[in-house]
């Protein structure tokens, strides 16, 4: 933690999961991030990846809105765990 990767840094097939905490912070540098928007897009349909976000982080998701994809996620969101975290499954 002590030098984060910078999101436009990251290669999407460097990583299995992706994880978005709650909190209202991201929901300002997230919500409307094209960059989060591809990454997300990348692992989604890899079904050995993992796409999860809790609470205010499904405002993380968003900006894949704008990815061919949309339409998928949107068709998956509302299934959540027990403590309030989205849980976005693998396509298939």
């Amino acid at each position: 933690m002590a030098s984060p990767a910078r999101l436009e840094d990251v290669n999407p097939a460097d990583y299995d999961a992706v994880y978005v905490s709650g909190g209202h912070g991201l929901m300002e540098d997230l919500a409307d991030n094209p960059v989060i928007g591809r990454i997300f897009a990348a692992l989604y349909p890899d079904k050995s990846k993992a796409v999860a976000a809790v609470c205010h982080g499904v405002g993380a998701l968003l900006p894949a809105r704008e990815a061919e994809l949309a339409k998928e996620i949107e068709s998956r969101a509302g299934r959540c765990d027990a403590h309030g975290s989205v849980i976005w499954p693998a396509a298939g």
